[in-house]
């Protein structure tokens, strides 16, 4: 296996896009997958016990996690044609399942999954509770159920809360929320996310019929140097948990560039149409403030985020709407890929990344200008590692220098 990088174009990008089939020739796959490393890859001593200091509001993650991200594929996750009936019905549970486990292992470095959230959730007491924050912007009560407009998927749900069960936590101390309320109040649906959770005791909150979805007193205080936004209220399942798991789908964005993981939040507070003046295409943008990071700041979405997890089994290059898309750069197919970070920023960089490679070689061309700065204000509120870099080079991920990228095809 070659570890040289292969030429690039006057863009300074690889010209040979790796495919299911590079993959194939490139990393003979047995067992339970391969690993490919990164360069500088270094023996990680054991964890420490300590949290990671000189953080704004004190980080929940540990040192060694900071920057670190895991990125799982295999190709049997999905086996949708792009063309027939729900694309979520062509999901493989079992498969999912041992892709999470094999990301957070990877991630923590841990031998067992109850230790995995040990490492993740050193503080961790009985009858703490989770909460899991999914996507469904593309939902409206009512309609359609299920449609093809991309949108959370319940096997990788499924999959993160077997192994908190696992790790000892009651179902009914898990809940999955999408709070939405701004264009539309924000619902879930029934019959193809709901019913189909494998744990009857999880509780899912969302703002449709919700009497009481927003706490009256606990608000995001916004700091932008333009005209100032009202505080918003703060989701009730936010500030009642303890902890929070953030799950993105990776999708383009007409106004931000994309939408990951930090805008996957605006989904947490009331009133969110509010913030979207201040995104790199609209008229009250300043590169020097995002309104994402005065979310962040707040002590119940930074200092309780323990895990950030990117359900990239499909994606939407393209837009936020519509059905997800075939990828050039994953070979004309589903990304069947999941990403583990206890880092928020890392797993954002480089999920944008892979979504600009993937315009630029559908002919969309690079990210709006704009587009990373946030991620540049997150990493000097010291919310974790930002980098750029070209994701495609072999190894998967060594062109980055400070995001330790860890590859893992196949389980």
């Amino acid at each position: 296996m070659t570890t040289s990088k292969p030429p690039k174009d006057e863009n300074g990008r690889n010209e040979k896009q790796i495919t299911r089939r590079g993959f194939m020739r490139v990393v003979p796959c047995a067992g339970l997958g391969v690993l490919l490393g990164w360069k500088n890859q270094v023996n990680l001593p054991p964890p420490a016990n300590q949290q990671l200091q000189g953080m704004v509001n004190q980080k929940p993650f540990q040192p060694f996690l900071q920057g670190r991200l895991v990125h799982v594929m295999d190709e049997d996750a999905t086996s949708w044609n792009f063309s027939s009936s729900w694309y979520g019905y062509y999901v493989d549970q079992t498969v999912v399942d041992a892709m999470t486990e094999a990301g957070l292992l990877r991630l923590t470095g841990a031998k067992t999954i109850p230790s995995a959230w040990k490492i993740l959730v050193p503080n961790y007491t009985p009858g703490q509770t989770f909460a899991i924050k999914v996507n469904f912007n593309n939902y409206t009560h009512g309609g359609s159920d299920p449609d093809l407009e991309i949108n959370a998927l319940i096997e990788p749900v499924n999959a993160l809360i077997r192994t908190l069960v696992m790790a000892g936590v009651p179902e009914e101390n898990i809940s999955v929320f999408d709070v939405t309320n701004a264009w539309h109040s924000g619902s879930m649906p029934p019959n193809s996310f709901i019913n189909r959770c494998l744990y009857p005791g999880v509780n899912f909150v969302y703002h449709y019929g919700n009497s009481n979805p927003f706490s009256s007193t606990e608000k995001v205080q916004f700091s932008p140097t333009g005209p100032s936004i009202q505080d918003l209220a703060i989701g009730n399942v936010v500030v009642d948990s303890d902890y929070l798991i953030n799950m993105f789908v990776p999708k383009g964005h007409p106004q931000s560039g994309v939408t990951l993981g930090f805008k996957n939040h605006l989904g947490s507070i009331d009133k969110c149409d509010k913030v979207h003046n201040y995104l790199p295409s609209n008229y009250y943008f300043d590169p020097n403030y995002s309104t994402y990071i005065d979310i962040f700041k707040n002590p119940h979405f930074g200092a309780k985020t323990v895990l950030t997890v990117c359900d990239g089994l499909f994606g939407q290059w393209e837009g936020v709407h519509g059905a997800p898309e075939r990828w050039k750069t994953f070979g004309n197919d589903a990304p069947n890929s999941l990403f583990f970070s206890a880092d928020p920023v890392a797993i954002d960089s480089v999920l944008t990344d892979l979504l600009e490679e993937e315009r630029i070689q559908q002919g969309l061309g690079s990210m709006m200008n704009g587009t990373r700065d946030y991620l540049g204000l997150a990493e000097g509120e010291g919310f974790g590692i930002f980098e750029s870099a070209d994701p495609w080079i072999l190894p998967m991920g060594s062109d980055y220098d400070r995001i330790k990228y860890l590859f893992i095809y196949g389980v």
